[in-house]
């Protein structure tokens, strides 16, 4: 120990004198003479009523322990050279850089000025002030620490009122989130005690309660920790009626904030009871707090006062609307259920359709067929793909809804695809007088990039229902560009649509009255309008009742700078391995029926095939006999198809194994997910033959002969008068209404009973029929146009 240090005491001294309102001061020197002159010089020195506190430290290490153990040091008074010439550089770099204080006051001391140059030194390191040694007297040490001292007063005070406001968004913000008024006062029992005091690093030390008072009593909701609020109780009644600010002081240490009046005339208050005296700072953010609190907490009661209003007035309204509502709601419930009903349904549709379907395949390709059984079967196919095509129809707005459907661009040519679609919608307009045209003011030739599938989709559904609901006039489609965007418009002279059923024209299961004479399911511009918003357009549509309809849709289609999209081979009607080549397959299906329609067209392909009812039994096949591919389907017991993809793909001697899945999830995000973990490609049931055929002329092509479908030019629709014919007017009219309600057994029943009563209109008999088995209600509707039912 020094002389100085003996004189003036050592650090056991200082810190044991040392008391929380005091300032902290670091002393970093590697000469002991230099701390006891620091502490003599300033031995005397007062701000703001607290007294100094020093710490020593003789060396950087020594230094950065000092520092991190007391996060409160106001100010460093810093030697340069020490253990190293740059020693004291490296404590200011890390206590800024490294501990991350911005708020204690550096100043630099150096006996060696020319070691650490002030101007370099000031400019490379935050550092706050650069005094020498030689030149530091008593008086301007003096002046220098209580220069940064007030400046550290400062900046922590300004730190403390920022922290402060910080914690009273967060708490504003936690409040705000409140259901209802209970969860507020649970949460403002948890949040708050941990912010307050607002300027202190000691919290919790602050008691708090609620309190709901009127004129005569108080009653006491909640509290956090143990006060006496004897004397505050016996108050209130008599106070509650002159608060009118959110908050007022009531003693030096006690605090009252205004949350709430109730409907009742109770009023809500928060009451604070501090250690000791609320300091000037304290109680101007308690001011601040007090109107966040008092914001927030009108906010959560106005909300629930809000909500049980509305339950009252719904309450009234139904009261008065009952019968109304009941019927609203049954209709409502009907309709979640039926789309609830389809959706669900469709995929245990499509797995025994696939069976339906795929024999009536196998069925149509035998040579034993007997000639008068080829329309029976035609009418089984065409029935299924009838039912095919409405649960496609469900499961497309089940994609939508789902968020699952996806744009899949591509280049093609957007004049070529309008052109064909004229062309297919054009003997339709042949067979019912109408004129079709193309108003095509683009040009003769547009590549695109864009879907070309749900142009074409949204396309055939709006050309459909334009031909569909037009009995004479004219069919336009008309293509623009406009603003940057091509426009699609469809304009029908059809009967037009009113206002009022245009309001849910595109809404799921919705028609109008001609949509439900014409039959349908109320789908399909549901559809549209939904892949037209997905393309970045928006469906919409322009009628007056008896002057036809117009709808139209713009699109931003980015220019395509590849070449478009050619036209896809005829399909594959047979596959056949080539002689000498080989192929082993595994049918991995539980459904005995769904096996065999694949074991046939594996078996037409000369393909060799095994049969598991389920994962187990496929995976202990794969491992005792090597395959080719792996037909797997998806749903399945003892082990699924999705469980038997990853065991595969977890070892690696199956890696070169094909694996198809062939399941009725046919969801766009289900395909994903099962491509990803292992299968090579998806095949929704219920699948056609092709499918099939063009899966394996993909993975083996060299090893089949592909005989391929020759293209046939459209046969025109043949047309029969029925005008030399005639019909009852009661046998029209209950026909024409059984047509347009969609009974078609009971359409078929009336004809076939007219035909045996009459032999003459056997022939438009047979034509009326034609159209009831190919499903066609529009068809069938128009023909009966041409038929006399006179008197």
């Amino acid at each position: 120990m020094s002389e100085f240090e003996s004189l003036f005491g050592g650090e056991e001294q200082q810190e044991a004198s040392s008391t929380t309102s005091t300032w902290k001061v670091l002393i970093v020197d590697d000469e002991p003479d230099i701390h006891a002159l620091t502490k003599l010089a300033l031995s005397n020195f007062k701000f703001a009523d607290r007294s100094l506190v020093f710490i020593d430290a003789y060396g950087g290490q020594e230094a950065r322990d000092m520092l991190e153990q007391h996060n409160d040091i106001a100010v460093i008074l810093l030697d340069v050279v020490m253990e190293t010439d740059t020693a004291g550089l490296e404590v200011a770099k890390w206590c800024r850089e490294v501990k991350g204080n911005k708020l204690t006051r550096i100043i630099l001391r150096t006996g060696q000025p020319g070691s650490a140059p002030e101007k370099q030194v000031m400019q490379k390191y935050d550092i706050n002030d650069y005094k020498n040694k030689t030149e530091l007297t008593s008086e301007r040490l003096f002046a220098t620490l209580l220069g940064a001292i007030r400046s550290y007063d400062e900046l922590t005070r300004h730190a403390g009122f920022h922290q402060a406001l910080y914690n009273i968004v967060e708490c504003n913000q936690a409040l705000l989130q409140s259901a209802n008024a209970e969860q507020f006062i649970n949460t403002l029992i948890l949040t708050l005690p941990d912010m307050l005091p607002l300027l202190s690093r000691a919290k919790n030390q602050v008691a708090l309660a609620l309190y709901e008072c009127d004129s005569n009593n108080c009653k006491q909701w909640a509290s956090h920790a143990d006060a006496n609020w004897h004397g505050l109780i016996e108050r209130l009644p008599g106070l509650e009626h002159t608060l009118n600010l959110p908050l007022q002081q009531l003693n030096p240490q006690q605090v009252l904030i205004w949350l709430h009046d109730q409907q009742a005339g109770e009023r809500l208050f928060l009451a604070l009871n501090y250690p000791a005296a609320i300091s000037e700072d304290e109680m101007l953010l308690l001011h601040t707090l007090a109107s966040s609190l008092a914001t927030a907490c009108n906010n959560i009661w106005l909300t629930e006062t809000l909500s049980q209003m509305n339950d009252e007035l719904e309450l009234k309204v139904a009261e008065r609307t009952q019968e109304l509502t009941i019927a609203n709601q049954k209709a409502e419930q009907a309709s979640v259920a039926k789309s609830q009903f389809l959706a669900n349904m469709s995929h245990e549709i499509r797995t025994p359709m696939n069976a339906i379907l795929g024999f009536a395949q196998v069925m149509a390709r035998s040579n034993q067929l007997a000639t008068e059984h080829v329309a029976t079967l035609d009418k089984i196919t065409k029935a299924g793909e009838h039912l095919l095509d409405i649960i496609n129809d469900v499961l497309e707005i089940s994609k939508i809804e789902a968020g699952a459907m996806v744009l899949k661009p591509v280049s093609f040519s957007l004049i070529n695809l309008l052109t064909e679609l004229g062309a297919m919608l054009g003997l339709k307009c042949e067979q019912k007088g109408l004129k079709f045209i193309f108003d095509n003011q683009v040009g003769k030739e547009v590549a695109v990039f864009a879907d070309q599938s749900k142009i074409r989709q949204v396309m055939i559904n709006l050309l459909g229902n334009a031909v569909k609901f037009t009995d004479s006039g004219t069919i336009t489609l008309r293509l623009s560009y406009q603003q940057s965007q091509f426009l699609f418009e469809v304009i029908d002279s059809g009967p037009g649509i009113s206002s009022h059923e245009q309001t849910r024209l595109f809404s799921n299961f919705s028609q109008g009255e001609a949509g439900l004479a014409k039959g349908g399911t109320g789908l399909g511009l549901a559809i549209s309008a939904r892949q037209v918003k997905l393309m970045g357009g928006n469906l919409a549509v322009e009628s007056t009742l008896g002057q036809g309809a117009r709808f139209y849709f713009s699109l931003p289609l980015d220019a395509s700078h590849e070449p478009v999209a050619h036209s896809q081979q005829p399909d594959i009607i047979q596959l056949q391995l080539k002689p000498g080549h080989f192929l082993r397959a595994l049918i991995v299906d539980d459904n005995q029926d769904n096996r065999e329609v694949l074991a046939s067209v594996l078996r037409g392909c000369n393909i060799q095939f095994d049969e598991a009812a389920n994962g187990a039994e496929a995976l202990q096949r794969i491992q005792d006999i090597q395959y080719d591919i792996a037909f797997v389907d998806l749903l399945m017991p003892v082990m699924r198809g999705d469980e038997l993809i990853e065991r595969l793909r977890q070892d690696s001697r199956f890696d070169k194994l094909i694996c198809i899945a062939i399941s009725a999830f046919s969801l766009s995000h289900e395909i994903q997910y099962y491509l990803s973990i292992g299968f090579n490609q998806f095949i929704p049931k219920p699948y056609r033959f092709k499918e099939i055929y063009e899966c394996l002329e993909h993975y083996f092509a060299e090893q089949f002969m592909v005989t391929r479908q020759q293209p046939q030019l459209p046969e025109l629709p043949q047309t029969v008068v029925c005008l030399n014919y005639h019909l009852s007017p009661a046998l029209y009219d209950e026909i024409q209404q059984a047509a347009a309600m969609n009974r078609l057994s009971k359409v078929r029943e009336l004809i076939t009973q007219d035909m045996l009563n009459n032999p003459d209109n056997r022939r438009c008999a047979d034509y009326l029929l034609g159209f009831i088995e190919n499903y066609d209600m529009e068809g069938l509707l128009s023909a009966l146009g041409t038929v006399d039912h006179a008197q």
